[in-house]
């Protein structure tokens, strides 16, 4: 992988976006410093064949990176950064790709990294593709690793038109229970489209029945779709009469195009 660009954000927290090139292809991932440890978010795959139409990664897809590719990234990254091997560490596979449709590459590099560094922890997002591919992380249930399931409706039907790869609720559901790993819910709040108070009475109760942590994520647009929900407040206000506890979270360097869901490939010409 070949270090092409680093663009540096304006933004609270210090943050920098990696793009790499391969081969004519582009990956693209991010450092943040946020004081008490620093957040590596690395792709998987170059773009992504999910095709959320809601997500920039979802443009194009390319391919898988290698296991190597991805540790190249992180090595690199770690290098140019200087990173104190003393601060807490996270490296998160929340770039482009779906992990689960890149199982050995992903659950290999995590395995060297684990040996590479004094205290790292690890994430891994996923949409919920070959979800039957989850059983083949707990070879990895002695590291400090957290799974984040993107749902963004609690509609199975709903699901599946945002999401056209992902498999059924019926089926991802019963499976997340049974995982060894602590595990989050991410939501992303879209106008007029997951926002809705059946939404958040919904959601509620999927949360609740299944004891599930719920991450709530601020929306970055990407073209003209899709919004920030403009009825956030009142979705809010629907989890906490419910006894739901959530995290409201944004991501830093929107500036740059390096926050959730803005993160893309493309051919170089």
């Amino acid at each position: 992988m070949i270090l092409t660009e680093i663009l540096k954000s304006e933004g609270k927290f210090m943050t920098k976006k990696y793009i790499f090139e391969k081969e004519g292809k582009i990956a693209e991932s991010v450092f943040i410093d946020r004081g008490n440890k620093n957040i590596l978010c690395i792709s998987s795959m170059f773009g992504c064949p999910v095709k959320c139409n809601f997500c920039a990664s979802g443009l194009n897809y390319f391919g898988k990176l290698t296991k190597n590719d991805i540790l190249d990234t992180v090595y690199q990254i770690i290098e140019n950064e200087n990173v104190d091997n003393n601060k807490k560490l996270l490296i998160s596979f929340m770039g482009s790709g779906e992990p689960l449709m890149n199982i050995s590459s992903v659950s290999g590099s995590i395995r060297e990294l684990s040996r590479e560094f004094l205290n790292p922890y690890f994430a891994i997002s996923f949409s919920g593709s070959r979800i039957n591919n989850l059983s083949k992380l707990d070879d990895l249930n002695d590291l400090n690793l957290k799974l984040q399931f993107s749902l963004h409706s609690p509609y199975n039907y709903e699901r599946k038109k945002l999401i056209p790869l992902t498999d059924d609720l019926y089926k991802i559901l019963p499976l997340l229970s049974k995982s060894p790993f602590v595990l989050e819910i991410n939501y992303t709040l879209i106008d007029g489209l997951n926002d809705s108070e059946n939404h958040a009475e919904k959601l509620s109760e999927l949360i609740k029945d299944n004891n599930f942590k719920l991450k709530i994520n601020e929306y970055h647009e990407v073209g003209d779709n899709f919004k920030k929900s403009t009825n956030d407040q009142n979705f809010f206000e629907i989890l906490k009469r419910n006894k739901v506890c959530y995290e409201f979270y944004s991501t830093d360097g929107v500036d740059i195009g390096a926050a959730c869901g803005q993160l893309k490939t493309q051919k170089i010409k």
